[in-house]
């Protein structure tokens, strides 16, 4: 990789197992993961204002592979394509991913150690924010040499995987005595749990080892990617799908958006061109392709500049806008999580009015990201590893002008519909089971009407001590890409009292025109004021 400005590598090199593995091994990763080969990496950064030693930390790392970790270290790649047996085999389609691991060839771990001549606490990286600051300009800070950008990771460009690892690490210490640590993984790897679920048992190794003690606690990682496949609706061996489970699967309200269907409107970009490419091994097995919903690329304008702010909700304000948010004399029971998102997707939608005006756009989506490890019957541990996740749709429509209390209660009877007790996530996992390539279907979309919302909420990211104490910062590396949204926990849990006590950062990208609008929305002045927010439509 290269330096950055100010970052400077001091070491890279490839960390494996403590304990080597006796056997080769060979193990098919999941439906969801395969869904998800092509999203973004999933990348993180936990700052500490003390810094453990390196060789110390490195240790803890290589303990940590070995107990529960040691597939990360394997080769990631796509299964050897075989039409024939796929016919009986669903793990054999095509775009299927797996990981080869226990052998003295694999790619390993990357492991980068660097320096920063500024402190931590510089104006480029993690500056001490006044506590009444409310509303900030992310994007004036950086994650500019945290995470290396090269290697690539492995199917990076759903070609290339030999000898590239499927997870990078870096460590950076700054002039302050600071530490960031940085990691970054292949999405078809692991989902925000299983990354704070990862750095949660490397933290535990790294106390572990300044007792003088190499023996950790027993971790709780659980890496059985059949299980999600399991939990699937019908037999997904067999040679056909069942036709009654897929008409099931495509009544959910999820986006069935093709890479390799014509664009619904607009050319599709350059850098999309691979992925919108059907692959020459099913174009001579001579499959049908039934193809989804062509992509709306000139809803996305990948011209204009994105900018990246963040916004502190207290305790307080969450209930305020909570209670703006019911419906009086409904019985609908909205979670304190789906009113917020309702507030956001508001403050974007009125941000976004003039353009909804300019193109007579009729809807707009908010696609929220769900998780299946509680939705499975019975539900998977929060400890399993992989990325079990997937886009569910939020529909607006926006000639009824919707207020706070029609979007919020569409968000949960939109939620609702994948309860454990249904039969949703089973059907949706049958038709994946069947796709022809998982990848090429897209459950969500970017730009003038569309977000997507990702939480990084109670997953206990700020209580992680690697014997230091807990995080002074931790940031979810996102892509700036006009409609990402993320959430996650202000600070470490406080015990008892409101599980968002001490309160929530939502970061959002958006094009810079509609993020003026935002800042200057007298609604979101009013909440940060500490007001209820009283909302005219949009």
């Amino acid at each position: 990789m290269t330096s950055s400005s100010s970052v400077h590598v001091l070491s890279t090199t490839r960390l494996h197992p403590a304990i080597p593995s006796s056997t080769q091994k060979r193990v098919p990763l999941s439906i969801l993961d395969s869904n998800v080969v092509n999203f973004a990496c999933t990348s993180g950064l936990w700052v500490y204002d003390k810094a453990l030693p390196i060789p110390t930390i490195t240790r803890a790392l290589e303990l940590t592979l070995a107990r529960g970790y040691a597939p990360w270290c394997g080769q990631l790649q796509f299964a050897k394509y075989d039409a024939e047996r796929a016919k009986t085999d669903h793990t054999l389609r095509y775009g299927r991913v797996v990981l080869e691991y226990g052998s003295a060839a694999d790619p390993g771990v990357e492991f980068v150690v660097a320096h920063c001549d500024e402190p931590l606490t510089s104006e480029s990286y993690f500056p001490t924010r006044d506590p009444n600051v409310r509303l900030w300009d992310a994007g004036r800070t950086s994650a500019r040499g945290l995470i290396p950008t090269s290697p690539p990771l492995a199917l990076y460009n759903l070609v290339d995987y030999d000898g590239l690892p499927g997870v990078i690490v870096q460590l950076t210490t700054f002039s302050c005595g600071g530490i960031v640590i940085g990691v970054k993984m292949a999405h078809c790897l692991g989902d925000a749990q299983t990354l704070v679920t990862f750095v949660t048992d490397w933290a535990s190794a790294a106390r572990s080892l300044l007792n003088g003690d190499e023996i950790m606690e027993q971790p709780t990682a659980i890496f059985d990617p059949i299980r999600i496949d399991s939990g699937a609706g019908g037999d997904i061996d067999a040679p056909g799908r069942d036709e009654a489970i897929v008409e099931k699967s495509r009544t959910l309200p999820i986006n069935r958006n093709d890479w390799w269907a014509a664009p619904l409107s607009g050319n599709t970009p350059t850098w999309a061109l691979g992925v919108a490419t059907i692959p020459k091994e099913i174009q001579d097995a001579g499959h049908a392709v039934e193809h989804g919903t062509g992509m709306p690329w000139s809803e996305w304008d990948f011209g204009v500049a994105v900018k990246h702010y963040c916004m502190h909700f207290a305790a307080d304000d969450v209930d305020r806008i909570w209670e703006a948010c019911q419906e009086p004399g409904t019985t609908v029971r909205l979670s304190k999580f789906d009113t917020l998102q309702t507030f956001l997707w508001m403050l974007v939608l009125r941000g976004r009015q003039s353009h909804f005006i300019q193109n007579r756009d009729q809807t707009a989506n908010l696609n929220i990201t769900l998780g299946v490890r509680e939705r499975l019957n019975p539900p998977l541990s929060p400890t399993f590893l992989g990325s079990p996740i997937f886009l569910a749709r939020v529909e607006a429509n926006l000639s009824s002008k919707p207020t706070l209390q029609t979007l919020a209660s569409s968000i949960r009877n939109t939620v609702s519909l994948f309860s454990p007790t249904s039969d949703a996530v089973p059907s949706l996992l049958h038709d994946l089971a069947y796709e022809v390539c998982p990848y090429r279907i897209w459950g969500a979309f970017l730009g003038r009407r569309n977000c997507i919302v990702t939480s990084w909420l109670r997953l206990g990211a700020y209580e992680i001590d690697f014997g230091m104490g807990g995080a002074r910062a931790v940031e979810a590396v996102m892509p700036s890409m006009d409609g990402c949204i993320q959430v996650m926990d202000a600070s470490a849990a406080r015990g008892g009292g409101r599980w968002y006590e001490n309160g929530i950062v939502a970061s959002l990208h958006l094009r810079e025109d509609v993020m003026k609008n935002l800042l200057e929305d007298p609604l979101l002045a009013a909440v940060l004021r500490g007001e209820k927010p009283i909302i005219e439509n949009p």
